[in-house]
């Protein structure tokens, strides 16, 4: 409710506006006058329901404007996350940062008059799934956690038993049943699902998914293929996994440790 509240009343020092955070965000300098932007995409793909802790479902574009603040016409790299901005929004008001929140200020960042890569510290982001909708019996959703580097995304999928997309024959999580934005995706693929040209393309998305997960992001952009159990990337897998728990255990992760 604290949190609430403070986001409310810098809401009202800056101006917000939410219609599409990633890697990367643009710095604009044409800014309406004494207006001060952030623009921001809370659900990306929405005609596909793009909801998993790849790129696809967890990429999307950051853009932050500040006239005769903030250096425009420039694009930086850095990994950031939509938490960022409640730390950067109290340090422009003056206020005090928690000592218990996690997220960091984007201002060195925002200030620095740079591109691409900024601060070096920012080495991984983390995102995290829960329940997208009610489309499980009892209520369970599909909780999921991710550590994305500039080079890997590792995914820990803690109830690997259930589907990610949702119990068949509906599979609610993309909204098959409900039809109101019908799509190939949606419809198609689950219903030829037993056609042997189908299932490359339906075993990713609707069958289980292992309890671990990585991706080669060098060699493998689009995070189409698993490589846990290559023996070459088990080091790799090992340090991803040791960085996700030290966070949620620094972090009390009530998804993980409370078993919700």
């Amino acid at each position: 409710m604290k949190l609430l509240i403070w986001i409310v009343l810098l809401s009202a020092l800056l101006l917000i506006l939410i219609p599409s955070c990633s890697e990367a965000f643009r710095a604009r300098s044409s800014c309406t006058p004494a207006r001060t932007g952030l623009l921001a995409e809370e659900d990306i793909w929405r005609l596909e329901e793009g909801v998993n802790l790849f790129d696809f479902g967890s990429k999307i574009p950051l853009i932050i404007c500040w006239k005769n603040q903030i250096v425009g016409e420039r694009s930086v790299d850095d990994l950031v996350n939509l938490n960022d901005p409640v730390p950067t929004f109290l340090e422009f008001a003056h206020l005090k940062i928690p000592n218990d929140m996690t997220a960091k200020s984007l201002s060195s960042i925002l200030f620095s008059g740079q591109s691409e890569y900024i601060e070096s510290d920012r080495k991984f982001v983390l995102s995290t799934r829960e329940n997208h909708t009610l489309c499980r019996k009892y209520g369970f959703g599909y909780p999921a956690r991710s550590v994305r580097t500039y080079d890997y995304l590792y995914i820990r999928n803690c109830e690997p038993e259930r589907r990610q997309a949702s119990d068949p024959l509906l599979f609610g999580d993309v909204n098959t049943h409900t039809l109101h934005y019908p799509s190939p995706t949606k419809v198609n693929i689950p219903e030829n699902r037993n056609n042997s040209d189908i299932k490359f393309f339906y075993n990713p998305g609707f069958v289980n998914s292992s309890a671990e997960e990585i991706n080669d992001l060098r060699l493998d952009p689009i995070q189409i293929t698993n490589i846990p159990s290559q023996e070459n990337y088990a080091s790799i897998k090992k340090n991803q996994a040791k960085e996700l728990d030290n966070y949620l255990d620094k972090t009390k992760d009530a998804g993980i440790f409370d078993q919700g």
